[in-house]
């Protein structure tokens, strides 16, 4: 009986291959392309080693000078205030650490039979590299999508009344619904994502995933779309899901408006991102950040600014644009600046500062020509108070807010780097199924990485403002 990879097997496997006719050698993605960082969101990355790695922060001026009489006793000295910024780099009992850094790792699985085709001269795909080169482009976007996710790690929230895989009344005999999403990028999902659902109260609680209280079970993103799902007549963003094999929902109820979605096993393990630096946890960011307790009163320099409306409200010019240019020249100073949304919020952004039309200019007889000191050239916005500030559509940034972030105050700190660990055969080793026993190669990339920022009140978000509508006559 011949084996699993007799030759006589393999030649007919390839030469079934070569049978085949392709109309291209194309091997085309169906879902949106990856999505890598923001190119003007660059930040310093530096790479460590060691148990901790340090940062020191001026937390206050000298500020001693003062007036009195020429003959007048001299005034109290006084010095400035310095604080040093520890992350740590391990997780040691013994020292009282717990590590600050986050892994990325991305498993991959080849069976050796599909290698070896791959490998041939009929080969379609070069399937190996072609995964390998898909992890890259994963763990890029993973980081990119992090910056942008709270520390929860939570993606976003369902939205409304779930549906079942028909458009009908779900039922607890389903395998599969749809939903619309909310607080959170829908480019954050795509179609092959395994995920967890957790309770929209108790935000610890999985009822749905790998170990979920409800459906101990799987569950995969099957789709991405856009359908009217609330019977509006106006198509929106849903996201299917379906849970592994037919297993079964069991309870319905579970999966609610506000049922919070994450990655699987990604629970609780975000980067210290964006959103976490403007708030405290009882908004969703976090009280301390690397040992310093933000949440007393002298700790409030380590948190960035918040503002904007108490409830969603419609972007306005003049109270969610203009308004903030003070704050960001006091506690900022010069840029430059970006200013991060999605890509509604952005569109709507720009229409509301080009509805003012209000550019100042330079002559220049010399050259016969004038130069805009306060306006668009291109994507950049010129502010004559605080300089050029560039305007950035990010697909991951969360709807219904407006950042203005000053990257030169933001860092990354990765230890030891992107690394594929050593196989028997480069960075794939040779090793048997878990299920079957079957030969396979597996590869397995991670990372160790941190983001932290040297001067987060330079920083500015307005949060509650629609991504969706602007106030045309702002201010009036």
């Amino acid at each position: 009986m011949a084996g699993a990879y007799d030759e006589s097997v393999m030649l007919a496997h390839i030469d079934e291959m070569l049978r085949d006719i392709y109309l291209t050698k194309d091997f085309i993605l169906q879902t949106r392309p990856r999505i890598g960082a923001s190119r003007f969101i660059k930040m310093d990355e530096k790479q460590v080693t060691g148990q901790k790695a340090h940062y020191q922060v001026q937390t206050e001026p000298y500020s001693g000078t003062r007036t009195g009489a020429p003959e007048s006793t001299l005034g109290r000295p006084t010095s400035i205030g310095g604080r040093r910024i520890s992350i740590n780099l391990i997780t040691d009992a013994n020292l009282g650490m717990v590590t600050d850094l986050v892994r990325f790792n991305s498993p991959i699985e080849v069976s050796e039979e599909i290698r070896r085709i791959a490998r041939g001269d009929g080969s379609v795909v070069e399937f190996a590299d072609r995964l390998a080169m898909e992890v890259r482009k994963d763990f890029t976007e993973a980081r990119a999508r992090k910056i942008w996710q709270p520390k929860t790690g939570k993606m976003f929230e369902l939205s409304g009344t779930p549906l079942d895989q028909d458009a009908g009344a779900l039922a607890n005999t389903d395998t599969g619904f749809m939903c619309a999403v909310k607080n959170g990028s829908i480019s954050a999902a795509l179609k092959g994502m395994t995920v967890d659902i957790h309770d929209a109260s108790v935000a610890a609680t999985k009822n749905f995933g790998d170990g979920g209280g409800v459906k101990d079970s799987r569950v995969t993103i099957v789709d991405v779309f856009r359908y009217d799902i609330d019977g509006s007549g106006e198509n929106s963003w849903v996201v299917c899901f379906d849970l592994a094999g037919t297993d079964q929902v069991t309870d319905a109820t579970k999966i609610e408006d506000g049922a919070a979605v994450y990655l699987e096993g990604e629970y609780g393990y975000g980067l210290y991102s964006f959103p976490t630096w403007f708030d405290l946890t009882a908004q969703g960011g976090l009280d301390s950040i690397f040992g310093v307790n933000r949440s007393t009163f002298g700790n409030r320099w380590f948190m960035g600014n918040s503002e904007g409306p108490a409830d969603l409200a419609d972007l306005d010019l003049r109270e969610h644009i203009d308004k903030m240019w003070p704050i960001l020249e006091r506690e900022g100073g010069q840029g430059p600046y970006v200013m991060v949304g999605d890509t509604e919020m952005l569109n709507n952004a720009i229409a509301a500062m080009k509805s003012e039309r209000r550019h100042i200019v330079q002559a220049d007889e010399k050259n016969n020509r004038l130069t805009a000191q306060y306006g668009f050239d291109g994507l950049i916005f010129h502010d004559p108070f605080i300089g050029p500030i560039a305007l950035q559509a990010d697909l991951l940034c969360p709807p219904n807010s407006l950042w203005f972030i000053k990257p030169a105050t933001w860092g990354i700190v990765n230890a030891g780097g992107v690394t594929w660990i050593p196989g028997g055969n480069g960075m794939w080793l040779n090793m048997h199924d878990r299920n079957s026993r079957d030969p396979v190669y597996r590869a397995d990339l991670y990372f160790l990485t941190q983001m932290y920022c040297r001067r987060p009140r330079g920083n500015l978000r307005v949060k509650n403002i629609s991504s969706t509508s602007f106030a045309s006559e702002s201010g009036s």
